[in-house]
């Protein structure tokens, strides 16, 4: 039997040392799954929290911007004609005038709905929804509305 010197037996281990330290090769992480397992824990509980945030803050971002929008275009449009966008002694531009009218109008069909579901109601004798309690706000309400322009031009 041929005796193994030292050096080639050092050669040998320094090769198969070489081939394990410096041949890349698939390995799994074991020595980080017990962080894996808590971060999938914690990314269970916080997941909802931080869809939540990002559904703020997605809205938030598209109320500043429509925000942004609407002060711009009014500011161009005060810029242009100062004077119709006023009510000035009981006269009224007729920018503010279309304008009341049809918000007005709006409001209006809202108030026929809701008188329409008090008188519904009030036929069917139905006193759980309490709609018999609304019908003075409703008037008042109907009332200071349709005298908006009135008393801003006061």
């Amino acid at each position: 039997m041929n005796k193994i010197s030292k050096e080639k037996l050092i050669r040998f281990f320094s090769g198969i040392l070489f081939l394990f330290l410096f041949i890349p090769s698939v390995t799994h992480g074991y020595a980080l799954d017990p962080l894996q397992v808590i971060l999938k824990g914690t990314s269970d509980q916080v997941g909802p929290f931080f869809a939540i945030f990002a559904v703020c803050s997605f809205i938030f971002v598209l109320g500043y911007l429509a925000l942004f929008a609407t002060t711009f275009f009014l500011q161009q449009a005060i810029e242009i004609t100062p004077e119709a966008l006023t009510v000035l002694s009981g006269e009224t531009s007729t920018i503010v005038n279309s304008g009341w009218s049809f918000v007005v109008g709006i409001a209006n069909m809202g108030l026929i709905i809701g008188f329409i579901a008090i008188a519904i109601a009030i036929i069917f004798g139905s006193e759980k929804l309490g709609l018999k309690k609304a019908l003075p706000s409703l008037v008042i309400v109907a009332l200071l509305m349709n005298f908006t322009l009135l008393f801003v031009g006061i």
